[in-house]
């Protein structure tokens, strides 16, 4: 994989959706320097302000595999992404019979998820898995990452894993459990996550499963999302993506999601 510093903005985003179970896997006698209190804080600091210097736009389609049983027929989806100075937004439209529109938007003062399905607004309450569409397992709360935001965020340790990565476990008030997540050693991007509950169980792992190039650009491919109880999972994969836009800023308003956006006309086929 090339050196971040050879990627577009909308790579470090999408690594940011990125996600694999594999915390701890490295050997004792292979374990890389630990980190001290202050390098540990700018990791994460630098993490929570990096932004995207343009808007993107992604078409996807999710499938839901039980662990028995036929695969679910596809559900496609456009996803919008922006920042808007240091808050990061996400707007999700489901081609669903409920015409499902989601909007994400997190910031060092908290996040948010608001939907509309079947007519009717909602505000999504915070840690909770509510499926982008009926019958899916992802969730606005997988893409969005709020923990990266939490405020009670400590440093645990330095792993190899599938690459070196600085982990992390974030608490919240008022959600049980904890949410262990790495950040890339050289990328300074989340590359895994694993939610747990309160007694320690891993209750939900979220995995990047291929990346791929828009043009000169590589973004995330497919992300899975496996919940621990049932050992169903989802595959969403991304199939177009428009890079370098610039959102009309209504995009970004939960007032808008009664009508569908304008997709952008320079989507690349991935």
């Amino acid at each position: 994989m090339p050196g971040l510093r050879q990627f577009s903005i909308a790579l470090r985003w999408a690594l940011c959706l990125s996600l694999t179970p594999l915390f701890g896997q490295g050997r004792s006698d292979l374990r890389l320097p630990q980190l001290g209190e202050e390098e540990s804080a700018k990791v994460l600091s630098d993490l929570r302000n990096s932004r995207l210097t343009a808007d993107v736009c992604f078409r996807f389609e999710a499938v839901h595999r039980p662990r028995r049983g036929e695969e679910s027929a596809p559900v496609k989806g456009t996803l919008w992404a922006g920042s808007r100075g240091l808050t990061h937004y996400l707007r999700i439209e489901m081609e669903d019979a409920a015409s499902t529109r989601i909007l994400a938007r997190k910031s060092e003062t908290g996040s948010e998820v608001h939907v509309h399905a079947d007519g009717k607004a909602g505000k999504v309450a915070p840690g909770t898995f509510t499926p982008l569409s009926p019958g899916l397992l992802i969730s606005a709360f997988d893409l969005q990452l709020p923990f990266t935001h939490w405020p009670d965020t400590r440093y645990a340790s330095t792993e190899r894993g599938v690459r070196p990565m600085h982990v992390y476990r974030a608490r919240q008030a008022g959600i049980d459990g904890e949410v262990e997540f790495g950040i890339d050693h050289s990328f300074g991007a989340v590359l895994q996550v694993q939610v747990k509950s309160g007694d320690g169980k891993s209750v939900r792992m979220l995995a990047v499963e291929d990346f791929a190039k828009a043009g000169e650009q590589w973004v995330l491919g497919a992300c899975s999302v496996r919940d621990e109880a049932s050992r169903d999972m989802d595959v969403l994969r991304f199939t177009e993506a428009a890079l370098g836009l610039a959102h009309d800023p209504s995009r970004f308003d939960e007032a808008t999601l009664s009508r569908p956006a304008v997709r952008p006309t320079t989507f690349q086929p991935l």
